[in-house]
């Protein structure tokens, strides 16, 4: 019969746990084992029932649970002091080395189990995308551009947190493919749903490095004064023309240092010449902002929209297009302030490389459609922009809309002043032009007309150019492939990239891949040579990002 007990007072609670702890321990039998006192052994018997088991005086009740709460104090602090010295911290350190008290070692916290992002998570992040409805919305909206069928195709949340943390088995559905790459030009799938690779850290004779190789970094090395100058000197020089005596000789320094870095930034890899760039602007972006002579303000101007332009030009070679087209930008609104025509439409035409290598042939149409619809007089810049016309014409397939848009372009650089057809990033030459008409061609695959485009280009280069000699080579390539030619095809695309004057930027890896895929599942011999070639390409960088404190 169960026994029922009355209602237990304060004080008769607080007698009955002080018997608890003056109560000796009773040994247990001899060959029995020991076991530890619960709660229930301490100070929750019934009142009559003979405790079986006790503890000392000296060890009070609370003991156990005191060894819980220290296990789990000293465990966080060693997961903290972890985290802390993977930040750079050595304040916890000796946290590490304070027993766990029965802490599971195998067991990590967030700080030690955390993998590294992906590539997309990565990208996505530095956008402000890398929320579900934020990415469904521009995934919709390039899908859209592709085909209007992908627009449905959007994954759902499930899926796409798969992608972010590279849970995925097998490669994404061709339709996926297609958008993921289009939203990031020169990234694969397979590069997107990657972890982002942890930085190397330099031996001691690397620790001298050139500015181009810091430009590569990204991260932590790219977190000082260069990331923030390339993300505010536009806005700044924009303050500064809204607002606006320097002397005539500087002036004219200043107009041959702009116009020496366009010539020079397609003859050398171009992030070598960022410092240069950057630090001239500088200069002119103050100067504006000073109460200036309506002349020399105008000068000033120009001096800005060239070096502007010699900035967007960089970036865009090193895949940062986000950046590149705030530079054309800006160099767009100077030459426009200084009434300067032809610097205005040479800025356009550096910002449709932007849309032309997403590649867009709708958004290049778009971009230079009102300019060549506008009055204008023939110029290399004129032709630049018919050219780039043609190119996305191609794209499109419209072999009509192709051939007249090269017919204007031809026109327009044959009817251009002597002084103004000069080699670099001011100007567009016939060989250029040549080029642009190969690569129509073998858009509309037509092997005959590409490879004749082609010749005209290659013997026209000059080829201590860094990327156009490389990419006119695939096209030559390309029209080889088409005609079924491949061994041929694949010898003059590994010229083109192992030609040590050759810099592996976004256009030549871009191109590179393109040819590639034109390959289709050829195993012989001289294409798996090529695609061993292939694979030394650099690799796309991660794009700079605005620095949380950057002030405009």
């Amino acid at each position: 019969m169960a026994r029922c007990h009355p209602a237990r007072s304060p004080s008769f609670e607080a007698g009955r746990a002080e018997r608890c702890l003056k109560r000796p321990r009773r040994a247990p039998p001899s060959g029995a084992p020991g076991r530890s006192p619960s709660d229930a052994d301490l100070c929750h018997e019934p009142p009559g029932i003979a405790v079986r088991t006790t503890v000392p005086a000296a060890v009070p009740t609370w003991a156990p649970r005191l060894r819980v709460v220290l296990g789990l104090l000293c465990g966080s602090l060693a997961a903290y002091g972890v985290e802390h010295d993977r930040l750079g911290g050595t304040a916890l350190k000796a946290g590490m080395g304070v027993p766990t008290l029965g802490w599971p070692q195998q067991v990590g916290t967030e700080a030690t189990m955390s993998e590294p992002p992906t590539l997309l998570k990565a990208l996505l992040t530095e956008r402000h995308m890398q929320s579900h409805t934020a990415f469904s919305r521009e995934y919709v909206a390039v899908a859209r551009r592709i085909d209007p069928a992908l627009s449905s195709t959007a994954p759902g949340r499930e899926q796409y947190q798969r992608w972010l943390s590279g849970r995925v088995r097998t490669k994404p559905h061709p339709d996926h493919c297609r958008v993921l790459e289009r939203m990031f030009p020169g990234r694969t799938v397979v590069e997107l749903l990657s972890p982002v690779p942890e930085p190397q850290a330099p031996t001691e004779r690397e620790t001298t490095t050139n500015r181009r190789e810091l430009f590569h970094l990204g991260g932590a090395a790219m977190a000082g004064a260069l990331i923030e100058g390339l993300w505010s000197e536009p806005a700044r020089m924009q303050s500064a023309l809204d607002r606006g005596s320097v002397s005539p000789i500087r002036l004219c320094a200043l107009r041959r240092e702009a116009a020496d870095l366009g010539v020079r930034v397609v003859r050398v890899p171009p992030s070598t010449l960022i410092d240069e760039a950057l630090a001239q602007f500088r200069n002119v972006r103050r100067l504006v902002g000073k109460k200036q002579p309506l002349a020399a303000q105008r000068e000033l101007a120009i001096c800005g929209a060239m070096f502007a332009t010699v900035l967007g030009e960089i970036l865009f070679n090193e895949g940062q297009f986000p950046l590149a087209e705030q530079w054309y930008g800006v160099a767009r609104r100077a030459a426009e302030e200084a009434n300067d025509q032809y610097l205005a439409d040479i800025a356009l035409a550096g910002s449709t490389y932007l849309p032309t290598y997403t590649p867009d042939p709708r958004a290049v149409v778009e971009n230079i459609t009102p300019r060549l619809d506008a009055k204008h007089s023939p110029s290399p810049a004129i032709a630049w922009l018919w050219g780039f016309h043609a190119k996305a014409h191609a794209m499109l397939g419209d072999l009509n809309a192709f051939q007249k848009s090269i017919d204007r372009a031809r026109q327009a650089l044959d009817r251009s002043s002597p002084d103004l057809v000069q080699p670099g990033i001011f100007s567009f030459v016939p060989e250029k032009l040549a080029f642009y008409e190969a690569r129509g061609w073998v858009e509309l695959n037509n092997a005959d007309a590409a490879s004749a485009a082609a010749d005209r280009a290659i013997s026209l280069y000059d080829f201590t150019e860094t990327t156009e000699p490389a990419l006119a080579r695939f096209e030559q390539a390309s029209a080889y492939a088409q005609a079924g030619e491949l061994n041929e095809a694949c010898r003059i695309a590994r010229t083109a990239v192992q030609d040590r004057r050759t810099y592996h930027g976004v256009t030549v890896a871009a191109r590179a891949h393109e040819f590639d895929r034109l390959l289709g599942r050829s195993n012989c011999e001289s294409v798996r040579d090529w695609r061993e070639v292939l694979t030394s390409l650099r690799k796309p960088q991660l794009a700079l990002t605005i620095g949380q404190s950057e002030v405009v």
